[in-house]
């Protein structure tokens, strides 16, 4: 066999290892290596890329190893690295066999994006089965450390930039937890919850849960209820009751992730205060347009409570809402520009917000997308060049329980005001009253219970400008 040195430094590291490696792995193996010395062999292509031992090459030059020996072989042979100075019925030998075998389960960690790109090309059946391979790509996301940086991607990113964003890990509650501890309420403005007993009902106050179930019972009665009587037959429902609120940790992210530091924020469904609080806690200035006033005064309250000077960046600016029709945008805003569009619209009439004949959510379905589109284009036409919009929304059914394919009207609807999709992601969503719900409607109707969101990003310019125009992330 040829055998020759090389310096480590002349190995090319695998750019598609699906092993992205953990902290605790890459510490583990270079102590192991430090105390021990160097043991396992790796294997290099014939350009000298490392085929597989990236982590063992990474902690290796870390513990000061500076050479490598390369032994060629065509993998006929079996290659082993005898260590003259171990003897494994020793104290060092077993640790170091040990060692080898813990530094390998706790350095894995799969990057499930790479997986996926490779399955085309990979035949996985050998590694894994059809239930294995499913798991792993439906799990969560990796949170391990980039081969690049040495921090982890919810590190760099706050969450990791997969097109699955779950709202159930324990990185996204703990970061909630800390939003809402600043007091954002977006319950405060909308009107009072409905309560049993003989007292108020609101329409105006239901969660899209709620009208969910409502809808399938009207659907198998075959009439209209009131409230009244729909609590009346479904008491149950009690324990779904609430407003929807938007998710802070979204919020930060789309700001974060696809506005430039110190940009300007336009928001035609404002709704509730969180996406301008939030907006301005980070530095962002921010205006929304919300039809009815007491939402607005309510959203002004909650900035001047929250918003104080040493809980926002130097130069930070209050968040700004604008009581009005957002199909006036042009005379609500002027002439004015902006680095990012970003709203939750009324998912078509899921959720009635009011009994306003301009709410977009007290309209049949084609009024209500003729409304909506032409809010997009008059909102989109004051978005600067090279600059993002995301919308989060979802599907919604109709009256006879059919979707009404929402999600695909809102990218129509982009498209058409000259806008190009770039990402789509999922929001898996908290699941909430969802168990109680989805037993009477999959029994009865097979409807699956819905527990994700669609978060749509556009572009508007040149992709090839986005680091130049919006820095790094």
């Amino acid at each position: 066999m040829d055998q020759h040195t090389i310096p480590v430094s002349d190995l090319v590291p695998d750019d598609l290892n699906a092993n992205v490696g953990t902290d605790r792995g890459r510490e583990m193996l270079r102590g192991v290596i430090e105390r021990h010395g160097a043991a396992r062999s790796i294997v290099i292509d014939a350009n000298n890329r490392i085929v597989a031992g990236n982590k063992t090459v990474e902690a290796a030059t870390a513990a000061g190893i500076t050479e490598v020996v390369v032994i060629k072989a065509d993998g006929s042979q079996l290659i082993a690295v005898q260590r003259d100075d171990i003897d494994l019925d020793t104290p060092e030998g077993r640790a170091l066999a040990l060692a080898d075998n813990r530094t390998s389960e706790v350095g894995l960690a799969w990057d499930t994006d790479i997986i996926e790109r490779l399955r085309s090309d990979v035949d996985l059946s050998a590694l894994w089965n059809d239930a294995e391979i499913a798991a792993l790509l439906t799990a969560a996301p990796s949170t391990a450390p980039s081969s690049t940086t040495g921090l982890s991607l919810a590190d760099r990113f706050i969450v990791p930039p997969f097109s699955i964003l779950d709202a159930r890990q324990g990185y996204w509650i703990e970061r909630k937890r800390d939003w809402l501890a600043t007091g954002i309420d977006s319950e405060l403005g909308r009107a009072s919850k409905h309560k049993n007993e003989g007292l108020t009902f609101s329409n105006s106050s239901q969660s899209p849960a709620m009208y969910e179930l409502k809808n399938s019972v009207e659907a198998a009665l075959g009439r209209k209820l009131s409230w009244e009587q729909f609590f009346e037959l479904h008491p149950e429902a009690n324990a779904l009751t609430g407003t929807s609120i938007f998710d802070p940790v979204l919020c930060e992210i789309a700001y974060r992730w696809f506005a430039p530091q110190g940009g300007s924020v336009l928001d035609p469904f404002a709704g509730g205060s969180v996406r301008g609080v939030v907006a301005a806690m980070l530095g962002l200035s921010y205006t929304g347009i919300e039809l009815r006033q007491e939402q607005v005064d309510a959203n002004r309250a909650q900035a001047d409570t929250i918003c104080q000077p040493a809980a926002m960046p130097e130069g930070a600016v209050m968040p700004t809402w604008h009581c009005g029709d957002s199909r006036n945008v042009d005379d609500i805003i002027g002439a004015a520009e902006y680095d990012l569009v970003f709203s939750c619209p009324p998912y078509a009439d899921l959720e009635v917000y009011s009994d306003d004949e301009r709410d977009l959510s007290t309209m049949d379905y084609a009024a209500f997308i003729e409304a909506y589109r032409h809010i997009i284009a008059r909102s989109v036409a004051h978005l600067r060049d090279n600059r993002f919009a995301c919308f989060v929304v979802g599907d919604v059914r109709d009256r006879h329980g059919f979707y009404r394919n929402f999600v695909s009207d809102t990218i129509a609807a982009f498209l058409d005001a000259g806008m190009k999709l770039y990402n789509e992601a999922i929001l898996i969503t908290q699941f909430g009253s969802l168990p109680i719900r989805v037993g009477g409607q999959f029994g009865r109707f097979r409807k699956l219970g819905k527990t994700h969101q669609n978060v749509l990003v556009f572009y508007k310019g040149d992709p090839r400008a986005i680091l130049g125009e919006l820095g790094e992330v």
